[in-house]
């Protein structure tokens, strides 16, 4: 990782990039990776070029798997000035966090409003969000992927009997919810004597409680892709930036005398 570090501006290693590495990544986990830079800190330490391609390879995978800071595919190092100017180099950011939290918000607590004889029906918790959720950038694009299974449990007394349960939603991804189609699979429990809830309060379940769930989610995905509308509107920024800066420096008189 310190040779990493000290590659990371294309720096073949020595003290003046070590130390230009260490000063701009002190405290930080996290770097975005040229292929130059790469190369140069597997031959310091001494790896083949068999090996290395292989690591790059993996390292690459892994960025892809787990999310987070990705190394950055081709040759060009990161500008010290602005990182992966106009989201030119292909690069992703991780949004399972945040979809995990934004589900939580929109979900539990929700509840089935004007039950008879004092019942109530609520979402308990959000027990399951695993998958992947993340934006890909590249050439200044930006899309939304997602492939997540999402799962509440809920809990109430309806008619009075007491239910509880989970509400899965198994395929919550770019093509299954294309056309709002959100798909559940509903669970219905009581307790140890009578472990299946009737037929009416398992209607309740269905006809009341699902359609919330699912309203809910084509809100918490309409959300997610505003992710990738958004993110232009800083490229856009970072270009008023730069040429604003362009313009101040221009604008200042030339000292054209000779001494």
């Amino acid at each position: 990782w310190t040779h990493l570090r000290g590659g990371l501006f294309g720096f073949s290693g020595g003290k003046s990039g070590g130390q230009k590495a260490q000063k701009s990544n002190q405290g930080d986990d996290k770097m975005t990776l040229s292929r130059k830079a790469f190369d140069a800190a597997c031959k310091e330490m001494g790896f083949s070029g068999d090996n290395s391609n292989k690591l790059w390879t993996k390292l690459h995978e892994q960025c892809f798997l787990n999310g987070g800071e990705h190394i950055t595919v081709g040759v060009t190092a990161p500008r010290e000035d602005a990182r992966n100017v106009n989201a030119w180099h292909w690069d992703n950011a991780n949004l399972l966090p945040w979809a995990k939290e934004r589900l939580k918000t929109l979900m539990v607590g929700l509840a089935v409003p004007g039950l008879p004889d004092r019942g109530w029906l609520k979402i308990k918790e959000l027990s399951k969000c695993e998958g992947d959720c993340e934006t890909n950038t590249r050439k200044g694009k930006v899309m939304v992927c997602f492939d997540m299974k999402v799962v509440l449990k809920y809990e109430g007394e309806v008619n009075f009997e007491e239910i509880g349960g989970e509400i899965s939603m198994p395929y919550i991804d770019n093509i299954e919810t294309e056309d709002d189609n959100i798909r559940v699979e509903a669970s219905y429990k009581r307790n140890k004597n009578a472990p299946t809830a009737s037929a009416g309060v398992r209607n309740i379940v269905d006809e009341r409680l699902v359609p919330l769930v699912q309203a809910q989610m084509r809100q918490f995905i309409k959300e997610l892709h505003l992710k990738a509308k958004a993110f232009p509107e800083e490229i856009k920024a970072q270009h008023e930036a730069m040429a604003t800066k362009e313009r101040l420096a221009q604008s200042q008189p030339v000292d054209t005398r000779i001494d």
